[in-house]
Formats: structure tokens, sequence, C-alpha cells
């Protein structure tokens, strides 16, 4: 790890990936296959997959004026159409502290990332996922906020110290033409998602809590839209969301709830973030982590506890660790819960049933009011 402070230098990061020879023997470019842009309320990310895995070589140069500026160059195929949501979304008119470009020149992927370095501190790290496995994560670190980072500021600890009413953030996966899996008879992903968000949100209500949906109708919500909502419109304390699984074998069954820890990222490639700020970013992201899983164990065992009661047999598929993209940018603890496979006839069956989604809601619901009196009362 390389660390450079001080206005008069700029960092310049490039990243580079030997070609990776194909079964002719021909040797294939990396490619770009995700950029995502997420803002959350002490560090925003630039989050990049790739087909293999980029490496780095780190230099350091002059910077004129005020600003830094680090600029990271990968060999791989870019496709602009990729980038574009993502820069327009870091390069809105209100974020003035650090600004985001991507240019292809000669084969290589240029991100330049100029910011003032009063305000930004930048990391670089990997990130590996299930299905993604060789992505980077560019972390911009808001000085202030961290600064400010203290007890009661950290919405980790906001939850547990009852000075609210919790405010929790139901996530209804998909909508509009964004369906999400169609399942077998033609059952779309996207009104399960919704029909079992809305119940859940019902019985939340009533058992006291404020509860927002990141969609209530059958409309297009951009992932970062629901990260953005969830973390700087809501302040939610925390986030749940619905979906339904698919698998290419149609036997396939069973409930699983996600969460993401910060296994899932490597120690800083570079960082030009202050080594006390630094330490409060990592520490939050292991904490918002620990209590992410502890989070996804109740609610996984009570949505099976639930449906036993109600002689539903659903194979426990278990809690498990993915960084997908709105528990990796949500600052708050996040679940992810697969309510049944849409590829499976009987789950299929089920998962259309209003008792069965009304089961599946209350076991969540159940889950939740099981995580906030824990923590109230650890």
């Amino acid at each position: 790890m390389k660390r450079f402070w001080g206005r008069s230098v700029c960092l310049v990061v490039v990243l580079s990936t030997l070609p990776v020879a194909s079964a002719t023997g021909a040797a294939s470019a990396n490619r770009l296959q995700k950029m995502f842009y997420l803002k959350g309320i002490f560090s925003d990310r630039l989050v990049c997959y790739f087909a293999h895995r980029p490496s780095f070589d780190l230099q350091s140069a002059q910077s004129s004026g005020k600003r830094k500026q680090a600029t990271i160059a990968i060999q791989t195929n870019l496709d602009t159409a990729i980038c574009k949501d993502a820069l327009e979304r870091c390069n809105a008119p209100k974020n003035q502290t650090y600004h985001l470009s991507v240019a292809n020149e000669a084969g290589c992927m240029h991100i330049a990332v100029a910011y003032d370095p009063q305000k930004i501190g930048i990391d670089c790290r990997r990130i590996t996922s299930k299905n993604d496995k060789h992505g980077i994560i560019v972390q911009f670190n808001h000085k202030k906020r961290l600064g400010r980072l203290n007890e009661r500021s950290n919405p980790l600890h906001r939850l547990a110290s009852g000075t609210r009413t919790p405010h929790i953030v139901i996530d209804c996966g998909h909508g509009d033409s964004d369906t999400g899996t169609i399942g077998c008879g033609g059952v779309q992903e996207k009104e399960v998602n919704r029909s079992v968000g809305m119940h859940l949100a019902s019985l939340l209500r009533k058992r006291g809590y404020n509860v927002f949906l990141t969609r209530k109708d059958d409309e297009h919500v951009a992932l970062e839209e629901r990260v953005l909502f969830a973390n700087r419109e809501i302040s939610g304390d925390l986030f749940v969301s619905i979906h339904a699984n698919a698998a290419a074998n149609v036997k396939a069954s069973g409930i699983e709830t996600f969460y993401c820890s910060d296994s899932v990222f490597s120690d800083p490639l570079f960082t030009d973030t202050p080594t006390e700020l630094s330490e409060k970013s990592n520490s939050f992201a292991r904490d918002k982590g620990q209590a992410s899983q502890l989070f996804a164990d109740y609610v996984q065992r009570s949505v099976l506890d639930t449906l036993a009661t109600q002689q539903y047999r659903v194979n426990d598929r278990r809690a498990k660790q993915e960084p997908f993209r709105v528990l990796l940018g949500t600052d708050m603890p996040a679940v992810l819960v697969e309510l049944g496979f849409l590829t499976n006839e009987q789950e299929a069956q089920r998962l259309q049933d209003t008792q069965y989604q009304s089961a599946l809601a209350e076991g969540i619901s159940r889950g939740i009011a099981s995580y906030v009196k824990f923590v109230q009362h650890a």
C-alpha cells in the first residue's frame, strides 16, 4: 500500500492486465463488464468488474493548483455505454468535490479523477463476489463527514440507542420493464416482490415502525437511486430487499438471505486518506458487515420458523454473503431475501398464493422485530 499526501502530489495509478490466451492460443484483452456508482453518507464508491484480474502500477507526479488527479489506466475492451450511467451520476452538478472522466485510448481505459484533497480522500481496493471475481472499487471518502463520525452520528448506533422510532426501508426488487425472473406459468418476479413487500410494510407499521418503500407501484427505480434514497433521503436504520430466485436446475428450491461484509474487500492497494480517517472508514465497514450478518441470520431463521408453524416445508439455503449492489452501497444493516425459486414449479405456485405471501411477510417482520429487540437490549 502506498500513501501520498499534500497538495503538490498527484496520484497516477496504472492498472493493466496481461492478455489471456484463448483455446486457440490467441490473446484476448480484458473486458469491462460492469461499472456503477453508489453514494453513501461517509463515502461514495465507483465499482468496476472485469473479465480478468487487473494489476496495478503506481506512480507519483506533480499536480497544479488546489486539485489533485488520480489516473487509473486499464488494458480493456471498453464499452462506453457501460460507463455512461455511472459517469452521469458521479458528475452531477451538485457534486463539486470531485469529478470523474473515462476515455478510451489505444485499447486502454483511463479513469481520471480530479478532486479537492481538503475534502476528499481516495482509496482503491479489489472486490470479489461469487459471480464477479475481478473487481476494483475506488472509494471517495468525505473527510469532514468521517471526521465527525462518532457514536451519536453513527447510523449503526442510532438503532441501538432507541432515540427515534426505527426507520425501515423496504426495497421491492425490479419493476416496470425490468420484470426480474419470469418463472413457471409466466409469473413475474417484480409482482411477487411488490406483493410481499407491501404485506411486509403493513405488518411493520402495525408494530409501530416508520416504513419507507423504494417503490410502491410498478415503476423503474435504478439500484443506485434505491441506495441514495435509503442513505440520504431516509437515513434508514435497516434495509430489506425482497427478491425471488431462479436457477437452470428446475429442482432448485428454498429460501436464502444475503448480506455483505467487509471481507469482500482487499486491503487498500493505495490510499491518500489520512490514517485516522481510514481507520474510521474501515471500522464502520467492518461493524456494518457484522451487523448485517446478524440481521440476515435473524431474518432467515424467523422466515423458516414462521413457515414451519403454518405447515410449509421449505429448504433452508441459509444466510450467505454476496456484495449485491444495494447491500454494498447502503450505510445501515442490510439484507436481501430470496423468497424461493420461480423456476421451480411448486415454489412458483406458492409464491403466487396470497396466504403464502402473507406468511413470508410475517416471517420477515418477526425477524426484523427480533433483531431490533436484540440490538436495543444488548
